[in-house]
């Protein structure tokens, strides 16, 4: 069972890099796609690998919609809740707007106060993050071809943060 999922991953990832080598036809690719939706989807395919119900907790208001290419948007949804799942020490709270989707790293108050302790040892609040990895560098590219917007932070006071703002303006 994880073989075929390994498999299935690694289908899905050479195929998104074909078409990301592909010049972009908007007309066929391009279609209304639920972020909300997607992203239950993907928390359920990932639940397979992770905890996942039981490290993320989901905050969607409401239904949230972009006009953009299915595939790339799932895998693009996928490599983040992932790289999050996998870099992240602590619990995450996946938030979503109409224009930005959230994971911010959910410390403990006492992880904060010995977060701040260590930050001295850091030249500035912000470093490397370990959140800058393969999965990472996919999602950049598939924000590149759909005009939206990547970054990650990992500060010392209040953890680590992905956000993406997928406002094409």
């Amino acid at each position: 069972m994880a073989l075929d999922n390994r498999i299935r991953k690694a289908y899905i990832l050479i195929k998104t890099f074909l078409r990301l080598g592909n010049k972009p036809d908007r007309h066929k690719t391009v279609q209304e796609v639920s972020i909300s939706i997607l992203l239950e989807e993907v928390l359920e395919e990932l639940s397979e690998d992770y905890p996942v119900y039981e490290r993320i907790d989901l905050e969607i208001p409401h239904r949230v919609c972009v006009f953009a290419d299915l595939e790339l948007t799932k895998t693009l949804m996928t490599n983040l809740v992932q790289n999050a799942l996998q870099h992240f020490s602590a619990n995450i709270m996946i938030r979503l707007t109409d224009h930005e989707l959230e994971l911010l790293e959910e410390l403990p108050d006492h992880t904060k106060d010995h977060a701040r302790v260590g930050a001295d040892d850091i030249k500035g609040l912000h470093h490397s993050s370990g959140i800058d990895g393969w999965d990472f560098h996919t999602a950049s590219l598939i924000c590149k071809r759909s005009g939206w917007r990547l970054s990650a932070t990992d500060d010392a006071e209040s953890g680590k943060s992905i956000r993406l703002n997928f406002n094409n303006s």
